[in-house]
C-alpha cells in the first residue's frame, strides 16, 4: 500500500501504538439505536427539553449534550443536571448492556491484535459505550488482555469528538500524537485523530460514505484490518 499523495510524514514520526474504536471497528454492536433515541428524547421532554432542541435522527450523546448546555445556560442548579445526566445514562447504559449481548466480533479482529502484540505495538482502546458494556464485550471476546490502556466515556469529561478522549488514552500509555495511529469506523474518530495530528485510519463499514470518512480527515480507508500491516510498513520505512 502505497502512501496517500496528499499525506506528509513527519520526519520525527515513528508509530509504535494503535488506538481503536471499538463500535463498528473491532465489534458490530447490535443496539437498538431508535429505541433508545426515542425512549431518551421522551425523557428530555418531561424535563422541560424544547423539542427543536432534539431530533431522532441525531446521536443520542450529541442530543444530551445540547441538553445538558440547555439547562446550564437556563441556570439550572449542577446537582439537578447531575441527576438528570444519571437519570439518561441509565437508559443509555439499558439499551447497550441489551446490544452487547448480541454484538459479533469482525473477522480477523483477533488475529490483527495478536499480530501487532507480537511486534511489540502498543493498544489503546477509545469509545463512547460505558465501562460496564466494554468489560463485558472485552471479556465476552477475551480481547481484554491486548490492550495497554482503555477509556470509555465515563472516564472522561469531554468525549469524542473532543481530542480530550483521545489524548486521555495517549497519557495513560505514555506515547505522544506522533507516535500513534487512529483506528476507527466513524468521522467522529477521525477528528479526534486529526486535532491531535495523529494519523488516521478508517475502516469502510457502509455507515458512512467514503467522502465522509475523507471530510472528517482520514489519511487512509480500509476495508479489512490487515490493510494496518501495509500501512504500518509505509509510514515505518526507513
Amino acid at each position: 500500500m502505497k502512501l496517500p499523495a496528499n499525506f506528509i510524514i513527519d520526519i520525527m514520526r515513528r508509530i509504535n501504538s494503535v488506538i481503536f474504536d471499538l463500535d463498528g471497528t473491532l465489534v458490530y454492536f447490535k443496539i437498538d439505536f431508535m429505541s433508545a433515541r426515542r425512549e431518551v428524547i421522551q425523557k428530555l421532554y418531561s424535563i422541560g427539553i424544547p423539542k427543536d432542541l432534539v431530533s431522532i435522527n441525531q446521536r443520542i450523546l450529541t442530543t444530551v449534550r445540547t441538553a445538558e448546555n440547555y439547562l446550564r445556560s437556563n441556570e439550572i442548579k449542577a446537582d439537578k443536571i447531575d441527576s438528570f445526566k444519571k437519570q439518561i445514562d441509565q437508559i443509555i447504559s439499558k439499551y447497550e448492556m441489551e446490544g452487547a449481548k448480541r454484538t459479533s466480533l469482525l473477522p480477523g479482529v483477533k488475529e490483527i491484535l495478536s499480530t501487532l502484540k507480537e511486534q511489540r505495538y502498543k493498544i489503546g482502546l477509545f469509545t463512547l459505550e460505558n465501562q460496564e458494556t466494554t468489560k463485558y464485550i472485552l471479556e465476552r471476546f477475551s480481547i481484554q488482555s491486548f490492550f495497554n490502556a482503555i477509556i470509555t466515556r465515563d472516564d472522561v469529561e469531554n468525549y469524542k469528538p473532543d481530542p480530550e478522549h483521545l489524548n486521555a488514552v495517549l497519557s495513560q500509555m505514555g506515547v505522544s500524537a506522533n507516535e500513534i495511529i487512529v483506528v476507527g469506523d466513524n468521522p467522529i474518530d477521525l477528528e479526534c485523530a486529526r486535532r491531535i495530528n495523529a494519523v488516521a485510519v478508517a475502516r469502510y463499514s457502509e455507515r458512512h460514505s467514503i467522502y465522509e470518512l475523507k471530510k472528517a480527515g482520514a489519511d487512509f480507508i480500509i476495508k479489512n484490518l490487515w490493510e494496518l500491516k501495509k500501512i504500518l510498513k509505509e509510514i515505518n520505512q526507513d
